[in-house]
């Protein structure tokens, strides 16, 4: 086992710390620049305790409070001069990520001359800044613990990260107390991002032992606090821990960095200038389906932890996690246009090549535009694995969704044909189809339609479909659905999810045990028992299509077949 892991920065954690700034700050300068946005730190009342510890330690203060969400390259250029202009010779940053953020920028090119887009770009370096001291306010971004500053280019939406150990800070003043004046709707966005950095660092190519360590110890820490916290029960030990996450989620990002879904997003939120942690719960969901079979075990982990059983349960967790936060959101929620995704596919590649590398499972730009853009859902099948299909893809976002059913519309009541006790032959809407008519204004149901041919794209994906309708006939004496000549139709269709059932079970798992077959293609059997000795059958092996409910009875009862034969008698 070989890695390397360093992290020079100071953390001072506790409620009430914020009160011995200016005694931390003191070794490192005698005037200060306190960094801060327009009104939040005044109006909490923080600024005026954390300027009046400075100078109570004998530093002198001056203010740039002009720093906005997704800060510019710009902006942090006019802080720089100001510092510089103002003779300041310690940074002290008070707010969230992109305070901090711009803060570290500020430091940085106080000290260094030319485009700061060079030195992101590694085009120009230095590891020289003015010493940062950072009181976080927000439990999200975690930049209090690493070497970090994201900025947005205004000229070109590029938002990147200068990376350097010269914006460390000297000391990262972590106080829970700063943190309880978020409102409801920021604490939900910046958590979840404290949570995508630790899944992220957690799941990268890059992750070494104690980053995975730290990382998975802040997953269950979020895991176990965030929704007390969020629905304002949470105690002072819940706001506590989840703003020990917050700062681990920065600490592993330094070494550990970031994935495809931080990389996919920047491109968002440079855009658009949208809610980072908003643009993350758009797309993290989406990022973990398409890279958890990259690293089962640690999805898997993440999934457990969550409530799950297996890395394929990781994604539905988070959505659920998502749903609890208020936080269930689309691209198209936040502004960002299915034109816009050719884009943004295209600038991710450019600015976030290192969380490309460091994702489970590499994605091209092509698959990157592919898995953020919505997609058009066709259903086979009208029963009730259809019907989920239906709810399942609208729930993932879906553009639109069809379900083809070959039978007839069923009549909306009962007929005199169909009289009590009978089972009622009448049309069923269920939660999918009831979904569809709220999201799209329509019942997703084509009857008596079927599919007759699917078109490929030039990668062999499937990009229309061709259906068919159908009448009832009768067919060499029985009554049939056959196609309506000349009723064809062509329908885009990005996924087809087939509902249909099956007849008989599958006929190489049947040949490779030499089991007899019945005339429907199920094995055989007496009692559970095959014709091959001491091997059973049960389930829809034996029984054909059926439902879980009879899945779990037969298992019982193979059990117990299984039982009398080893022992001669049953007690299960």
């Amino acid at each position: 086992m070989e890695f390397n892991y360093f992290l020079p920065v100071n953390l001072v954690f506790g409620s009430g710390k914020v009160l011995e700034t200016g005694e931390l700050a003191k070794p490192y300068g005698k005037k200060a620049l306190i960094v801060t946005g327009r009104s939040s730190a005044k109006r909490s009342g923080l600024y005026d305790k954390v300027n009046d510890s400075l100078k109570a330690a004998g530093l002198e203060t001056v203010l740039f409070d002009k720093v906005s969400q997704n800060p510019l390259t710009t902006t942090a250029q006019e802080g720089a001069d100001f510092a510089k202009a103002n003779g300041c010779d310690v940074v002290v940053a008070i707010g969230g990520g992109s305070i901090m953020d711009c803060a570290k920028a500020i430091a940085f090119l106080s000290k260094n001359e030319g485009d700061i887009n060079d030195y992101i770009y590694n085009r120009l370096t230095s590891d020289d800044a003015l010493p940062l001291i950072l009181i976080p306010t927000t439990c999200g971004t975690g930049s209090e613990g690493n070497g970090f500053a994201v900025l947005t280019n205004p000229d070109n939406g590029d938002k990147k990260s200068l990376r350097c150990n010269a914006i460390v800070a000297k000391v990262s003043i972590v106080d829970p107390e700063c943190m309880m004046t978020m409102p409801k709707k920021v604490l939900a966005s910046v958590t979840f991002d404290a949570l995508c950095h630790n899944i992220e660092a957690y799941t990268s190519k890059i992750a070494q032992p104690l980053t995975d360590a730290m990382s998975i110890y802040a997953i269950e820490l979020i895991a176990n606090n965030l929704v007390s916290v969020y629905n304002g029960t949470g105690s002072k030990k819940e706001w506590e821990n989840i703003t020990m996450a917050s700062t681990i989620g920065g600490m592993v990002i330094n070494t550990a960095g970031v994935t495809i879904a931080h990389g996919m997003e920047h491109p968002a939120s440079g855009l658009k200038d949208i809610v980072h942690g908003q643009g993350l719960a758009a797309l993290t969901p989406i990022v973990i389906e398409a890279s958890y079979k990259g690293n089962r075990d640690k999805f898997g982990k993440i999934a457990r932890i969550f409530g799950g059983l297996t890395a394929e349960d990781c994604s539905v967790k988070i959505r659920t996690l998502l749903k609890k936060l208020d936080l269930d959101l689309k691209l198209s929620n936040l502004g960002i246009k299915e034109e816009d995704i050719k884009w943004m596919a295209e600038n991710c590649m450019k600015v976030s090549e290192a969380s490309i590398k460091n994702n489970p499972v590499i994605f091209t730009k092509e698959e990157i535009e592919e898995a953020s853009v919505k997609k058009k859902v066709l259903v086979i099948g009208g029963g009730d694995t259809g019907n989920d299909c239906v709810g399942s893809a609208i729930r993932l976002g879906c553009k639109s969704v069809i379900q083809l059913e070959m039978m007839p519309e069923p009549p909306h009541e009962r007929l005199d044909s169909n009289p009590w006790p009978e089972w009622p032959r009448v049309k069923k809407t269920d939660y999918g189809q009831n979904e569809s008519i709220a999201v799209f204004g329509h019942d997703p149901r084509l009857y008596q339609t079927t599919v007759k041919e699917f078109i490929k794209d030039d990668k062999g994906n499937v990009k229309q479909v061709v259906i068919v309708s159908l009448e009832s006939k009768q067919v060499e004496g029985r009554m049939q659905m056959v196609p309506v000549k000349g009723s064809e139709k062509t329908l885009d269709a990005d996924i087809v999810l087939i509902a249909a059932g099956f007849v008989g079970c599958e006929d190489y798992v049947a040949k490779a045990f030499d089991v007899k077959l019945t005339p429907r293609g199920n094995v055989a059997d007496e009692n559970y028992q095959t014709n091959q000795k001491q091997l059973y059958v049960a389930g829809d092996m034996r029984r054909g299509q059926s439902l879980v409910v009879w899945a779990i009875r037969e298992g019982r009862e193979v059990a117990r077949a299984v039982d009398e034969d080893l022992m001669g008698y049953s007690n299960l």
